[in-house]
């Protein structure tokens, strides 16, 4: 009961505020140039080694004493 007090208390400071606009340079990239058909293609193939590493981590975890907890982690890298 006290833990539900305390999430009800530290959500009102959020819930009752208004909602605020993001700004509008926010998906101005620094790299902006197209190649092989994707826009920003730097942005988007830097992303590429989590994807890897993300992978191989599931990969070899499903050979570990603990892969529930390694499996977990490397989800949150692959996603």
């Amino acid at each position: 009961m006290k833990s539900v007090l305390i999430a009800v208390a530290a959500s009102a400071p959020v819930l009752t505020r208004d909602r605020f606009g993001q700004d509008p340079g926010y998906h101005a990239f620094a790299d902006q140039r197209p190649f092989l058909g994707v826009s920003n293609f730097a942005n988007v193939a830097s992303n590429l080694p989590f994807l890897f590493v993300g992978a191989y981590g599931l990969a070899a975890t499903r050979r570990s004493a603990e892969p529930l907890a390694y499996g977990v982690l490397f989800l949150g890298v692959l996603l």
